[in-house]
């Protein structure tokens, strides 16, 4: 018999069967293959995979057709205009805007309105150029500025002086007027600040120097006040009172014969015309 406390002696249990190998958990890489037999990848031929490219970026945005499933995309349409826009002449697209005028203007008793004017002062400086169209500016928010700082300045002298530039560059003076900003372009001679010459030969130098190009130049209004001499590193004329209570307006390359002139205001001087030209020699 079996004493209390006493566990029932257990019935031999038969052993587990050995258990086949576990497999291993995970996928091959990109470019293998399983080996059915191993489990171990095999090294097949990489086999890049490919996406084909939809509509939608295959093609720029400004070229897709406008559709209810894309909104914001512009007509084809839309996208010849934008392709126009950007091959427009500079100047071309100044007038369209009303910004630039070949419309004359008399002048009082002169039989010359003011382009024919401006023709044939601008002949009287350079003789071996073509003229091409002379341009009135019409900004009436840069003549408002411009009337500012005059008035600030308490009435000073006026100047018509000249400007020489690139085609490139006309769009940006005559919506904005001049930019001390890109000063030093052509140097520092005077100061950093915009330059104007008396003589339109001296301005034809910095309208750009290949032969037979089409070029620009600027007639401008500038209040040139009381001059100093220049030098390279000023960034605003020298003071001209012991106290330093009040500096010059201009700074020039003689003060008893100025040819050349440095303004340091933006707004001191005001873009009035725009000659387009040719010319063979710098």
């Amino acid at each position: 018999g079996r004493q209390w406390g006493q566990s029932a002696p257990r019935s031999p249990q038969a052993s587990p069967a050995p258990s086949s190998p576990r497999q291993p958990r995970w996928s091959a890489p990109l470019g293998f293959s399983t080996d059915s037999t191993s489990g171990s990848p095999a090294p097949r031929p990489f086999q890049p995979r490919t996406r084909r490219l939809s509509q939608r970026a295959q093609s720029p945005s400004w070229a897709r057709a406008r559709s209810p499933e894309h909104p914001d995309c512009c007509s084809n349409s839309m996208a010849a205009e934008v392709s126009v826009a950007t091959e427009e002449d500079p100047l071309e697209r100044l007038v369209r805007k009303g910004l630039l005028s070949t419309a004359p203007l008399a002048q009082g008793d002169d039989r010359l309105d003011d382009l024919a004017h401006v023709n044939v002062v601008f002949s009287a400086h350079l003789r071996d150029v073509r003229i091409l169209a002379v341009y009135r500016v019409e900004n009436k928010a840069m003549e408002s500025m411009y009337g500012a700082i005059r008035g600030i300045m308490g009435d000073p002298p006026e100047f018509q002086l000249w400007h020489g530039t690139t085609p490139d560059c006309i769009h940006n003076i005559v919506v904005s007027g001049f930019n001390r900003a890109y000063s030093g372009r052509h140097g520092t001679k005077l100061g950093h600040g915009t330059y104007f010459s008396a003589n339109a030969a001296y301005s034809l130098r910095f309208c750009g120097r290949r032969p037979g190009a089409r070029r620009v130049m600027l007639l401008s209004k500038v209040l040139v006040g009381a001059c100093a001499k220049g030098s390279p590193e000023m960034v605003e004329p020298p003071f001209k009172d012991q106290e330093q209570m009040a500096r010059y307006d201009t700074t020039v390359d003689d003060t008893l014969a100025p040819s050349t002139f440095c303004v340091f205001r933006d707004y001191q001087a005001m873009p009035q015309y725009v000659v387009e030209f040719m010319a063979t020699d710098v």
